[in-house]
C-alpha cells in the first residue's frame, strides 16, 4: 500500500472480514496508514516490519488469544498503544485487557463514531507523551552540555579543594590506578570521576555512571554482566551488561557501599579477572575498563562490623580521594555562589545576577548538610523568587536556614543491652535513631538525612533493633 510518512500507522487485527473491510473504509478519515490483519501470525509479521503506533486487536483469533498476543508484544514493543475489541458479554477480557497494557477497549456492537474517537483519543495521548519526552531530553541536553561547560569540583580557593584538583589531575593519567572517591552526599563525587575520566587516555571514550543501590539485587548480574536471548523469562533479545558497554572507557560505581555480601563476592571475581560472563552463557568476555568507586560511608569502618568484605576494600582502595564537606571550607562558597549564578543565567535565559554582598555572610553561616548540591538548589529557588526587576539577589529571595540539630538522641534500649557495640556503632545507631524520631520513621525522608540509601537503612534498622 501507498504510505505517507507523515501520518501515523494503525493495525487492524481481526478474522471478521467484512467487520476489517468497514474498519478500514471508517479509518480513512484519521489520515492513517492502515495495515490489516486477519491472525496473530500475520500481525506479528507486520509489527516486524512497520513502525505501527496503534493495532486495535480483537480478542478472538484463529490462531490464538488476542489477550495472550498483548502480553507478548508489550514486551517487545513497549512503545505500542493497543485498543482491545471484546464481545460485550466478555468484560472479563475488559479487565484482564487493561491489567496487561491495553489502552483502551470496545465492545462489540460499536459505534463507528466511537471507534474514531477512541482512536484519535489514543494517538493524541502518544502525541502529548512524545512531546513531553522530548522536552525533558532538550532540557536535560541543556543542563548536560552546561555541566560541561562548567567545572564545580574546580571551583573553590580553599586548600581542601586544590588537593582534590591536584589529585585528580596526578591520578587522571595512571591508567591502571582505580580510585575510590570518598566524602559526604552532595559534595560533588560524581563530578571528580568525570573529570578523573576527562583528563584520562580514555577522556574521548564512554563514560557510565551507575548507583549500585538503584539496582535490585536479582537484576545484579543482568544489569552488570548482560545476558543472552532467553535466558530468563522476558529476556526476548541478548544485552550486553555495563562492564561490556564500558569497555575502552570508565565506569564509575557510585554508592558501592549498598552491595550485599554475596554481590560483594561476585564483584570481586570480575575485578581480579577483567572478565564477564553473561547470564545463560557458557563463555567469559574480556572487558578493558577504568573503575571507579564512591562512597559516602567509611569502608573501613564497614569491614570492621563485617558488612563489607576486606579484600574487595583492599581491591578498590588503591588510590583515595576525600572531598571535604562545604562547613569545613566556607571560603569556597563565595567562587560556588558566583559560579551557579552564571550557570542558572545561561540555563533560564536570564541576565546574570549576582548576590548582594551581606548575603554572602548569611550563606557562610549555614552548615549546608547537603553539601554544594544543597546551595546550588538554594541559589536556583532565590534566583526564580526573585523580583525580574532586581540586577541583585535579595536576601528576600533566600529561605530561612536553619541551622542542623545536633542533639544525640537517647541510645536505644535494644543498643544499650548490645555490649558488643563499639563506640562508632554506638554513635550511628544514636544518629539512625534520631533521625527516625525526627522523621516520624519516614524511611525515605531519615535515609536522605543520613546521606545513605533505602535499603542500606532497613539493613542498618534491623542490625541495631531499632
Amino acid at each position: 500500500m501507498q504510505q505517507n510518512a507523515n501520518h501515523d500507522c494503525i493495525l487492524i487485527v481481526d478474522d471478521d472480514e467484512v467487520l476489517l473491510e468497514t474498519l478500514v473504509c471508517v479509518s480513512k478519515e484519521l489520515s492513517a496508514n492502515i495495515f490489516t490483519a486477519g491472525s496473530k501470525a500475520e500481525a506479528m509479521k507486520v509489527l516486524k516490519t512497520q513502525v505501527i503506533e496503534l493495532m486495535i486487536l480483537d480478542v478472538v483469533l484463529p490462531d490464538g488469544n488476542g489477550i495472550e498476543m498483548l502480553k507478548q508484544v508489550r514486551d517487545i514493543y513497549p512503545r505500542l498503544k493497543v485498543i482491545i475489541i471484546t464481545g460485550s458479554k466478555d468484560i472479563h477480557n475488559v479487565v484482564d485487557a487493561l491489567r496487561y497494557g491495553a489502552n483502551d477497549y470496545l465492545l462489540k456492537p460499536f459505534d463507528f463514531t466511537d471507534f474514531l474517537t477512541k482512536i484519535s483519543n489514543v494517538l493524541s495521548i502518544n502525541k502529548i507523551t512524545e512531546d513531553i519526552q522530548r522536552i525533558y531530553h532538550t532540557r536535560n541536553t541543556l543542563e548536560q552540555t552546561l555541566e560541561d561547560k562548567y567545572h564545580p569540583f574546580l571551583i573553590g580557593i580553599s586548600p581542601q579543594i586544590e588537593k582534590v584538583v591536584d589529585h585528580v589531575v596526578r591520578v587522571a593519567t595512571i591508567d591502571t590506578a582505580d580510585v575510590l572517591i570518598t566524602g559526604e552526599s552532595g559534595v560533588g563525587k560524581e563530578l571528580v570521576a568525570k573529570a578523573i575520566h576527562q583528563f584520562s587516555l580514555r577522556g574521548k571514550k564512554v563514560f557510565n555512571a551507575v548507583n549500585c543501590s538503584s539496582i535490585p539485587e536479582p537484576l545484579f548480574e543482568s544489569q552488570f554482566f548482560g545476558h543472552t536471548r532467553q535466558a530468563f523469562t522476558g529476556a526476548v533479545s541478548s544485552q550486553k551488561g555495563t562492564f561490556e558497554e564500558s569497555s575502552g572507557g570508565t565506569l564509575f560505581l557510585d554508592e558501592i557501599s549498598n552491595l550485599s555480601l554475596s554481590l560483594q563476592a561476585k564483584f570481586l571475581r570480575v575485578l581480579e579477572s577483567r572478565k564477564v560472563r553473561p547470564v545463560g552463557s557458557n563463555r567469559s568476555i574480556d572487558v578493558d575498563v577504568r573503575l571507579l568507586y564512591a562512597s559516602n560511608v567509611n569502608l573501613a569502618d564497614m569491614v570492621q562490623y563485617g558488612t563489607f568484605r576486606s579484600d574487595l576494600y583492599h581491591r578498590i582502595n588503591t588510590f583515595e580521594i576525600n572531598i571535604p564537606p562545604l562547613r569545613e571550607r566556607k571560603e569556597d562558597i563565595r567562587p560556588l555562589v558566583h559560579h551557579f549564578c552564571s550557570y542558572f543565567a545561561d540555563l533560564m535565559k536570564i541576565d546574570l545576577i549576582q548576590p548582594e554582598e551581606h548575603v554572602y555572610s548569611y550563606l557562610e553561616d549555614y552548615d549546608y548538610p547537603g553539601n554544594v548540591r544543597e546551595l546550588k538548589n538554594i541559589l536556583r529557588k532565590a534566583i526564580i523568587l526573585n523580583d525580574p526587576d532586581s540586577d541583585k539577589l535579595a536576601l528576600s529571595s533566600f529561605p530561612i536556614l536553619k541551622p542542623m540539630r545536633r542533639t544525640m538522641p537517647e541510645m536505644p534500649a535494644a543498643v544499650r543491652g548490645f555490649q558488643r557495640l563499639s563506640v562508632l556503632e554506638t554513635i550511628e545507631a544514636q544518629w539512625i535513631q534520631y533521625a527516625l524520631l525526627e522523621y516520624k520513621h519516614n524511611i525515605t525522608r531519615a535515609a536522605k538525612e543520613l546521606g545513605i540509601s533505602r535499603p542500606a537503612l532497613h539493613r542498618k534498622i534491623e542490625k541495631y533493633k531499632l
